[in-house]
C-alpha cells in the first residue's frame, strides 16, 4: 500500500536532507540511544519519542502486534488485509474525509505488513502533527471495516495474490519460504490463500480487528521536531483513552527443523535459474544477536574473505550474476537466508555444495579489527542517511522494535560495538556447528546434469475450419496450461440498442454450460483447481482489459497435468 509522498513533503525532506549534509555528525544522529525517550501510558500503549530539532516534518510510525505470527490457518492474510481496510472509514470519518483532511495538511499516511507486525505511519509539518495524529488513532481504535469498501479492499487484494502467482520469482519466494519455515506460520504468504480472502464474511474479520488493535499491543515511533513534553500530553490525548483488552496468549513456534540438508528443484520459465539457500536458528538472544548481524553483513559484502559474493564470483565466473544475503529475526527462531542469481549455464549442484561449504567453514576465516570497525561505520552511516526520511527510518526499525521491544533502541549501537571480531566467528561456528540447510533451485531447469534452458518453442498459429484462429505457445517446464479466448470488434457486434450486451454474456458465463449446468460447473473446476477470469473487478481501476471496447476476453488456467479435462 505505498503511495507517493506530497510536494510539501517532499520539499521539506529535502531541506532536511541538506542540513544533515552540512554539519550532523554521525555519532548522535545515527544512534537514537541517548536521544530518545520512552513511555508507557496508563492502557499499556508504548512510545518512543525521537526529537529531531533540525528538522520540519513529524512521523509517527505505529508498530501493531499483528501479522503472520498471530494468524491460524483460518485467519491467514487478515493482518494484511486489515491493512488495507483500515483506510476505508472509522466512526467519525468517511474514507474521502481521512484522504481529504491528510491532504490538506500535507500529510502523508500509509501503511505496511510484516510477519510479526503491522505498520501505521503518518509524515507531517511539525505545525500539523496533532491532526495527523488524530487521524492516525482514529483508523487504529475506530474503523468500522464499511462492507461496501470490504469487498472493494478484497478485488484490489486478490489482484494482489493473482499479480504474485503470475510471477515466477515470487512464486519460488513463497515456495522456499514455505520450505523453510514449514510448520510455522512463517511458512505461510502474507496475502493469504486466494480462496479464504475471496470469501471469508466481515465478522471474523472484525473480530480480528478488535482482538489485535488494543492499544497494549501498539508500539509507537514518534520522529522529528518537537517538544517531548507536549508531545507526551499529545499523544495522551490521542491514544490513551482507549481502554486496554487482554489480548490472546500465542502458541509456540514448532518449526520442522530438517535432520540433513535438502535441496529442492522446481522448474519454472524465467531466463535465469534462482537458487534459495537457508538454516534456522534459534531465538535471537542478546548480545550473539548483534554478532549475527554483523556476521550477515559481512557476509553480504563485496569484497574480504567473508564475502560470499567474492567467493562464488571468483568460483564459477560469470555463471554467478547476483548474490544476496540476509539475516531474518523473529520472537522464537531466526533464519540465515541466501539468495543467488545464476545464469542457465550454471552448474546447479556445484554452486549448492559450494555456497554449503563456504558457510560452514568461513567462521575459521579471522576478522580484523579494522574491517569490523569499518563496517560497523557503513552501518552507522546507512540510519544517519535513513534518518533523513524518519518515515522510512521508521519502517526499518519496526522488526527491532516487535521483536525486542522499545529497549532495543538504546542497546543496538552499545551492543554492536561491543562485537570483537573473535566473537563474531564464535558465534558464527556455534551455528553452523548444528546448522542443516534447506535449498530450492527455480528457473529453466533440466533434471540430471547441468541446468539447461527448458526448451520453448516459437509460437504457431493455426485457422480451423470454423474460422477460429489458433495460437499455441509451448512450453515444456511450464507447470501450468492456459487458454486465452480473444473476440475481436466487441462493439461492432452489439445489436443496435443493445450496448454492453456482451458485458452480460461475460457475467452469465460462469454460471454454467450445457455438459456442467449451475453449480456444477463450479464444481467441475474446483475438482481440477482451475480458474476462470471473465470478468472485469469493479473494485479495481486498472483491471479493465476483460471488456474493452474493441474486444472481450476470457482466460482460463490449471495445472498442466489437467489439461485434458
Amino acid at each position: 500500500m505505498l503511495r507517493k509522498l506530497p510536494e510539501g513533503i517532499l520539499k521539506r525532506l529535502g531541506l532536511l536532507s541538506l542540513i544533515l549534509a552540512l554539519g550532523v555528525t554521525a555519532g548522535r544522529a545515527g544512534s537514537l540511544g541517548t536521544d530518545f525517550q520512552y513511555a508507557v501510558l496508563d492502557n499499556g500503549f508504548r512510545v518512543v519519542l525521537v526529537p529531531r530539532p533540525s528538522s520540519s516534518v513529524v512521523a509517527s510510525i505505529v508498530v501493531v502486534g499483528a501479522g503472520l505470527r498471530y494468524e491460524t490457518v483460518e485467519t491467514n492474510g487478515l493482518s494484511h488485509f486489515l491493512e488495507h481496510l483500515l483506510f476505508n472509514g472509522t466512526e467519525k470519518r468517511t474514507q474521502k474525509e481521512l484522504y481529504d483532511e491528510m491532504d490538506l495538511i500535507g500529510g502523508y499516511n500509509n501503511a505496511n505488513t510484516g510477519p510479526d507486525y503491522t505498520n501505521f505511519m503518518v509524515l507531517a509539518p511539525t505545525e500539523h502533527i496533532s491532526t495527523a495524529l488524530d487521524i492516525q488513532a482514529d483508523m487504529l481504535f475506530h474503523s468500522t471495516l464499511p462492507p461496501g469498501k470490504l469487498e472493494k479492499e478484497r478485488g484490489i487484494v486478490l489482484r494482489e495474490i493473482d499479480k504474485d502467482r503470475d510471477q515466477p520469482d515470487a512464486q519460488a519466494d513463497r515456495l522456499f519460504k514455505a520450505l523453510l519455515f514449514e510448520g510455522t506460520p512463517y511458512a505461510w504468504p502474507i496475502l493469504g490463500p486466494r480462496e479464504l480472502i475471496a470469501s471469508i464474511p466481515r465478522e471474523p474479520v472484525y473480530q480480528y480487528y478488535k482482538t489485535y488493535y488494543v492499544p497494549n499491543n501498539m508500539t509507537a515511533l514518534i520522529i522529528g521536531n518537537f517538544d517531548t513534553d507536549e508531545m507526551l500530553k499529545l499523544v495522551r490525548e490521542k491514544f490513551g483513552r482507549v481502554p486496554p483488552k487482554t489480548v490472546p496468549r500465542l502458541q509456540p513456534v514448532q518449526p520442522r527443523v530438517p535432520s540433513q540438508d535438502r535441496l529442492f528443484k522446481r522448474r519454472f520459465t524465467t531466463k535465469q535459474i534462482t537458487l534459495h539457500l537457508g538454516a534456522l536458528g534459534g531465538r535471537p538472544v542478546l548480545p550473539d544477536f548483534y554478532a549475527y548481524e554483523l556476521a550477515t553483513q559481512l557476509l553480504a559484502s563485496e569484497e574480504g574473505d567473508w564475502s560470499l559474493s567474492r567467493f562464488l564470483h571468483q568460483r564459477f565466473g560469470g555463471a554467478v550474476v547476483d548474490v544476496s544475503v540476509q539475516y531474518d529475526f523473529h520472537p522464537e527462531l531466526t533464519a540465515l537466508q541466501v539468495q543467488v542469481t545464476l545464469d542457465t549455464s550454471a552448474d546447479v549442484q556445484a554452486v549448492w555444495d559450494a555456497t554449503r561449504d563456504f558457510l560452514r567453514k568461513v567462521g575459521e576465516k579471522p576478522i580484523s579489527r579494522r574491517e569490523l570497525d569499518a563496517l560497523r561505520l557503513t552501518l552507522r552511516t546507512a540510519e544517519v542517511l535513513d534518518g533523513e526520511r524518519p518515515h522510512h527510518l521508521g519502517i526499518l526499525k519496526a522488526p527491532y522494535l516487535a521483536v525486542f521491544g522499545p529497549s532495543i533502541l538504546s542497546d543496538y549501537w552499545p551492543g554492536m560495538d561491543a562485537v570483537t571480531p573473535v566473537g563474531v566467528q564464535r558465534a558464527w561456528r556455534q551455528w553452523m556447528a548444528k546448522a542443516h540447510f534447506t535449498g530450492l533451485a527455480a528457473g529453466p531447469l533440466r533434471a540430471g546434469g547441468p541446468s539447461q534452458v527448458s526448451g520453448r518453442k516459437e509460437p504457431e498459429m493455426r485457422v480451423l475450419p470454423n474460422g477460429l484462429t489458433v495460437i499455441v505457445q509451448q512450453d515444456p517446464g511450464a507447470p501450468i496450461f492456459a487458454a486465452h479466448v480473444l473476440v475481436k470488434g466487441r462493439l461492432l457486434v452489439e445489436p443496435p440498442g443493445k450496448d454492453g450486451i456482451s458485458i452480460l454474456l461475460h457475467e452469465l458465463l460462469p454460471r454454467g454450460t450445457r455438459a456442467h449446468p449451475g453449480e456444477s460447473f463450479r464444481r467441475a473446476l474446483d475438482e481440477i483447481g482451475a480458474r476462470v477470469q471473465d470478468t472485469d473487478s469493479p473494485w479495481i481501476p486498472f483491471d479493465d482489459y476483460y471488456t474493452q471496447p474493441d474486444f472481450s476476453f476470457v482466460r482460463f488456467e490449471c495445472l498442466d497435468e489437467y489439461r485434458q479435462s
